[in-house]
């Protein structure tokens, strides 16, 4: 395991000590990394992966658990960076960039879907809910 994987580990842990991480849905290139880890390194499964984390808020209006996300990854040497005008946030630290989306469902809101009891806001994608469905 190398260093990015342990600081992903460690902040998996973090969200999972705060009971939220059952909130959310790991998707993109660090999906990859632990299925190869899973089904013992098959070479079927790319090893490429992006250095984002990317996770799907699943249902983000039914969640009520306060949570300051933020604070969380401050801890851990993250930096909030606004992207445009519209306020999109990706917390960013030398190891690993990490990304909050959600679906976008019926007409395109045009900026960032906020979520008040985690303190972020999340970019919404179109087709996100393909994969919250069937996760």
């Amino acid at each position: 395991m190398d260093a990015s994987d342990k600081f992903f580990v460690e902040i998996i842990t973090a969200l999972n000590n705060e009971e939220i991480l059952q909130q959310f849905v790991l998707i993109g290139g660090w999906c990859q990394k632990i299925f190869r880890h899973l089904f013992g390194n098959p070479h079927e499964i790319s090893a490429l992966r992006t250095a984002d984390i990317d996770f799907l808020v699943k249902d983000p209006t039914n969640i009520r658990k306060k949570v300051n996300i933020p604070n969380i990854l401050k801890k851990f040497g993250f930096d909030e960076e606004f992207f445009g005008a519209k306020g999109y946030v990706k917390y960013v630290h030398p190891e690993l960039e990490i990304e909050f989306l959600v679906p976008e469902i019926g007409k395109a809101r045009g900026k960032p879907y906020l979520i008040k009891y985690l303190n972020i806001n999340a970019q919404s994608l179109r087709y996100l809910d393909i994969l919250e469905k069937y996760t």
